[in-house]
């Protein structure tokens, strides 16, 4: 890859109905201490105020679109097609970027010229307070998805060699795509710092099951190992099942237990 003395970072904000939040997105992107930014906005043809904020803030977005779209996976392949920075990061209208993430991507990548995908750790927050803190470990994508989707960001190079997001992936479309990225021998740099803030407020869990399964289905198609796919699919479901449990029932103490012994990634709990 060619040596880049200042990329140009391409974001990606995928919405629909999303007024509640849309804004602390923008001003996330906005307000980078990395500067060599084009932003692009695409929202599915929402009837809230989302196009009113959008409009709001049209002087700082250098391409926006509100039109139906085929699904979450359409409306990233979208954003995509009109990048033209090095690197294309996505950070959907609930989720928000820390200030210097920008900063810390680029100066992986003039380090790395070599890196497809730059992750990092993600921040969650649970009823606007901090609740824990989640690595990226892209050596277990063989496994389940281990890379913090808002977190990463794609050489676009890396979308002409192998592709954009599978239309008929509808909850795992991310883990498809990392997987597959990994699996065609991509370099991943995963940064030991927080790049990205979530909400877990309830919505983003909702369809797990369907999540479970286009998963397996990913690696079916590109690791194979049938029996050892269903094995650990069940075991994904057992867990993810036990950890409903002692939310429901707020088990907070067990809560902690299992973060430290059945995530299989680490996660911080944040003071």
């Amino acid at each position: 890859m060619d040596h880049v003395e200042s990329p140009l970072i391409s974001i990606v904000t995928v919405v629909y109905n999303g007024e509640a939040h849309l804004e602390d997105t923008l001003r996330s992107v906005m307000a980078q201490t990395w500067t060599n930014v084009e932003y692009i906005v695409i929202d599915g043809g929402s009837n809230d105020r989302t196009v009113e904020i959008i409009k709001e803030n049209d002087d700082r977005i250098d391409y926006w679109i509100s039109e139906r779209d085929n699904g979450i996976s359409d409306a990233f392949n979208k954003g995509i097609s009109c990048a033209t920075g090095q690197f294309i990061g996505i950070i959907n209208a609930d989720d928000w970027y820390e200030a210097e993430a920008l900063e810390a991507v680029a100066k992986a990548i003039i380090d790395d010229p070599d890196a497809g995908v730059v992750c990092g750790r993600i921040q969650y927050w649970k009823q606007g307070r901090k609740d824990f803190e989640f690595e990226s470990d892209p050596s277990r994508l063989h496994l389940e998805m281990t890379v913090n989707h808002p977190t990463c960001f794609v050489s676009r190079k890396v979308y002409q060699r192998w592709g954009v997001f599978r239309t008929d992936f509808k909850c795992a479309m991310d883990y498809e795509l990392m997987l597959r990225f990994k699996i065609k021998g991509e370099k991943f740099l995963s940064l030991d710092k927080v790049l990205a803030n979530m909400r877990l407020d309830g919505t983003s869990d909702k369809n797990w099951k369907q999540s479970l399964v286009e998963s397996r289905k990913a690696k079916l198609e590109h690791l194979g190992h049938p029996v050892q796919t269903f094995a650990y699919w069940v075991f994904q479901y057992a867990r993810r099942t036990i950890r409903d449990f002692l939310l429901r029932f707020g088990f907070n103490s067990m809560i902690r237990v299992y973060r430290a012994h059945f995530s299989i990634l680490a996660k911080h709990e944040t003071p």
